[in-house]
């Protein structure tokens, strides 16, 4: 199967799950807090586009990569963005109801991201799927849904100087490796990464 191929087959299930989801909640009450909020606009001199604020190691495949307490921009179309990663921690498979896992890859996590626009124009950020990998398993789906995943929220209309703050659940192969994030901007490559820690 062609990279391509398989990376559409990846992204697929997540977004008709997302479709889903979203149409059986239309009815619901709108959440203050999913509004985007006015955020510092981050200084591009202690942030290089496409380079991780790192101590070691994210692969240099020209995929902006970041480790967890780090930031990075990105580009959403055609839009400076930062994502910056506040932690990560592995966790038991969530018990809600409403909890779905497109993969069943068995080591979940949650991961708290802030995503800002620090360019001059509106942008939207529309997560598509998140796909994990390791040096020894190849990629493969991570996309959760439910009320504990705010994946949904981060992906929104951001005005310049705008930021989401939120905690995505995802379904990884094994402690450690790397989570890509993919933009319906464009799902060619990544986003960006997320270099996960081994421990």
């Amino acid at each position: 199967m062609s990279t391509y191929r398989r990376r559409a087959a990846l992204l697929a299930v997540p977004a008709v799950l997302v479709a889903v989801l979203s149409g059986c909640s239309s009815d619901a009450e709108p959440d203050a807090r999913d509004a985007p909020q006015k955020v510092p606009t981050a200084s591009t001199s202690d942030i290089e586009m496409g380079q991780a604020k790192k101590a070691d190691g994210p692969p240099d495949d020209g995929i902006p990569s970041v480790l967890p307490g780090g930031r990075t921009m990105f580009k959403s179309g055609a839009t400076a963005m930062t994502v910056a990663v506040g932690g990560v921690e592995y966790i038991d498979k969530p018990t809600d109801e409403d909890f779905m896992t497109t993969g069943d890859n068995g080591q979940f996590l949650r991961l708290r991201l802030t995503v800002m626009n620090t360019g001059k124009t509106e942008a939207e950020f529309s997560a598509v799927g998140v796909t994990w990998e390791s040096d020894k398993v190849a990629e493969q789906s991570a996309s959760t849904l439910g009320s504990t995943n705010d994946l949904a929220r981060l992906s929104t209309t951001y005005k310049p100087g705008q930021g989401v703050t939120g905690s995505v659940i995802l379904d990884a192969g094994s402690k450690g490796g790397t989570v890509s994030f993919y933009d319906a901007q464009d799902t060619e490559a990544p986003a960006f990464k997320v270099v996960l820690p081994s421990s």
